[in-house]
């Protein structure tokens, strides 16, 4: 108990020196019930957001598996008494969790940091990306395609409705663009950008 009073204070004084960081840092919501964990995989979480893990039903926990090196290990249980658990990460990289008592029936879930040099690798791999995704109320997107620009980009819901277009002139290196998206609603949505000699790129997004 002294251990977990003392993680908790930790996590506490850590997100108040992460608050006046970065006042954008989102909340990614992990709801957890008997169904599992969802959703079960996150890509897109960057240092100093925070998930939270919110009880819908059941008794069930919240507790760190394989982490990277240097992260700070969880454990908390989600139940009707304790129905929510935030953690901050700070280290970037890939970690897995897991519900203690169901982790034989296949409660698991993972979720994935990039600090803003990853962002950066990621997007000089890639002609086009968008980050976070899922997002919620915003993305960037980050441009990569040294022979081609992107002229206009259309979003659409996952009935194929156009929902957004938008028009921007990119330079051939690697250029951000900020989209505000907080209007629309839970879902996925597919990224079409049309650039010049009619070529088009295709990007998934989902919006919590």
């Amino acid at each position: 108990m002294k251990t977990l009073i003392h993680y908790m204070f930790g996590t506490t004084l850590l997100f108040f020196v992460l608050l006046f960081q970065n006042a954008n840092a989102d909340i990614w919501v992990v709801e957890t019930s008997d169904a599992g964990f969802a959703p079960a995989d996150i890509t897109g979480i960057q240092v100093g957001d925070t998930i939270r893990w919110v009880w819908i039903a059941g008794i069930h926990t919240t507790t760190s598996a394989i982490i990277p090196e240097g992260a700070q290990a969880w454990d908390s249980p989600l139940t009707a008494e304790i129905a929510v658990f935030d953690y901050i990460p700070v280290v970037s990289g890939t970690y897995h969790y897991v519900c203690t008592p169901h982790v034989q029936f296949g409660m698991i879930g993972s979720f994935t940091v990039m600090g803003p040099s990853d962002i950066s690798e990621l997007a000089e791999k890639q002609p086009v990306l968008i980050s976070p995704n899922p997002f919620r109320e915003k993305v960037t997107v980050y441009f990569n395609d040294n022979h081609q620009l992107y002229r206009e980009l259309k979003i659409y819901d996952g009935n194929g409705t156009e929902v957004r277009k938008l028009s921007f002139s990119p330079k051939a290196t690697l250029t951000t663009a900020e989209i505000q998206l907080g209007d629309l609603s839970p879902g996925l949505y597919i990224f079409k950008f049309l650039g010049d000699n009619n070529n088009v790129m295709h990007v998934k997004g989902i919006r919590e």
